[in-house]
C-alpha cells in the first residue's frame, strides 16, 4: 500500500500502473519532477523490506514547500522533506 503525501497536507492512496512497482516516470510525476532520492522511514540505516519515502532530490534547491506529513514519517530530527513525496515499501520501486 502506497501513499502520495502532498505538501498541502493531503494524502492519496496510490497503486503502480502495472500493479507491481512504480516506474521512474510515475515517481517523477509524484515528486514534482526532477531527479528522485530515496530515504528510509524512521531510520537512517538501509534495511531491506522497510518503508521508504521517494522525494525530489533537488527539492530544497528548488525551494519546494515543506512537506510536514512526509517529514513526520521520515523521523530524522536533523532534516526535513520538501515537495510532494511517495511513501511505499521498498519493493514497490523498480
Amino acid at each position: 500500500m502506497a501513499f502520495w503525501l502532498k505538501t498541502d497536507g493531503t494524502s492519496e492512496q496510490v497503486k503502480p500502473r502495472n500493479g507491481k512497482n512504480f516506474s521512474l516516470e510515475e515517481l517523477y510525476d509524484m515528486t514534482n519532477g526532477g531527479p528522485i532520492e530515496i530515504v528510509r522511514v524512521g531510520s537512517l540505516q538501509t534495511v531491506p523490506g522497510e518503508d521508504i519515502i521517494v522525494l525530489n532530490e533537488e527539492g530544497k534547491v528548488r525551494r519546494l514547500p515543506i512537506n510536514h506529513k512526509a517529514t513526520a514519517y521520515y523521523g530524522n530530527p536533523y532534516d526535513f522533506v520538501v515537495g510532494d513525496a511517495l511513501l511505499c515499501a521498498d519493493g514497490e520501486v523498480q
